[in-house]
């Protein structure tokens, strides 16, 4: 009821939150996640006008801020519980297609535009943001190839495309007769490119997003946000395909021109967000998380280096954060964006 729009409701169910945290430490915590979700359903109940998207914000005194501000606020100051919170939205936009395009909308939202103070919690963002994107955008990627190529092998694959230099027209004779796995990848992909605005949103330089490390002492990124007055947050693209739907979509041509033109789009996005100038691209290096280690810990290093390509092409990959560690999971994602863009480089 804290996202009502009525300020009294507002105010009253904030000062009962408030009253669960102080005798239930932890609470919140614990149920913000499903609060959040509920709290969209709410929205849902009380929109009055179908045509009107659900949004995860409101103007306050001429400030736009999140409708989960003061969930957000009882646990900020803990860095374990506010991570924690992210994070689990965060995990909302993976390439499984769970949540709706309009939840994603109502969560970005809402992340655009929490109270931050500190640099660690943007920046907290940003880097598992860099890491679901290379990760889900590859896995889209993927399940694109095997709708335009589909039977090959992946070196098959790759030279089909290198060959075809995946044009237009070249897409549209090789369009399937059965199209319904198109409109749920472009959906998906929507994900990916609210994360990517969302990124953008807080304007930090390359520089301060490569040093930062979410396993550094707290003290050394907690110093004060400096956040830029008026900023908006317009996913112009996801809400007019929210308001359009892609259910029982013609089969014509100008569908399937929409349609293979956004798989083209995602393409060049996913390639432009780590671009090489190189036409050798050399093997992937040691990620930063495995790399500075003791002298003596270095045989073991190189070992996980090796695990890790092969487990860069284990199939499940849902299965993977519960069988390896941290740093394995981010040594893998490095190698199976290196393969990427050594395949799919024009």
């Amino acid at each position: 009821m804290g996202t009502d729009s009525d300020s009294t409701i507002r105010a009253k169910a904030d000062q009962q939150v408030q009253e669960l945290d102080k005798k239930y430490p932890g609470f919140i915590q614990i149920k913000a996640m499903q609060g959040i979700k509920m709290s969209y359903s709410l929205q849902e109940i009380l929109q009055q006008d179908p045509s009107e998207l659900i949004r995860g914000i409101r103007t306050d005194d001429n400030n736009i801020i999140s409708l989960n501000s003061f969930i957000y606020s009882l646990i900020q100051s803990n860095r374990g519980q506010r991570r924690a919170m992210l994070h689990s939205l965060l995990n909302m936009f993976d390439e499984t297609g769970k949540a709706t395009l309009s939840e994603l909308i109502y969560m970005a939202d809402n992340m655009a535009f929490l109270p931050y103070q500190v640099q660690d919690e943007p920046l907290y963002i940003i880097h598992q943001i860099d890491i679901i994107v290379s990760v889900s955008g590859s896995n889209i990627l993927q399940s694109y190839k095997e709708v335009f190529f589909p039977g090959a092998a992946d070196d098959d694959r790759a030279k089909l495309e290198d060959d075809d230099d995946e044009e237009l027209n070249t897409l549209l004779e090789r369009m399937p007769e059965d199209t319904t796995a198109l409109p749920n990848l472009f959906m998906m992909s929507q994900g990916c490119i609210l994360l990517l605005m969302l990124k953008q949103l807080y304007h930090f330089t390359d520089s301060k997003i490569h040093r930062y490390s979410p396993t550094e002492q707290a003290k050394v990124w907690d110093k004060p946000l400096n956040r830029k007055a008026k900023m908006t947050f317009n996913p112009s693209q996801a809400m007019d395909l929210v308001r359009e739907g892609t259910h029982d979509l013609p089969q014509d041509d100008d569908t399937k021109t929409k349609l293979i033109q956004g798989y083209l789009d995602f393409k060049q996005l996913m390639l432009s967000i780590d671009p090489d100038d190189d036409d050798d691209i050399p093997p992937p290096p040691l990620s930063p998380v495995m790399a500075p280690q003791p002298l003596q810990a270095r045989p073991l290093v190189a070992r996980q280096h090796k695990v890790a390509l092969k487990l860069a092409n284990h199939k499940t990959q849902n299965q993977l954060p519960l069988l390896i560690s941290p740093g394995m999971a981010i040594e893998i994602m490095v190698v199976k964006r290196w393969r990427y863009r050594k395949h799919h480089r024009h």
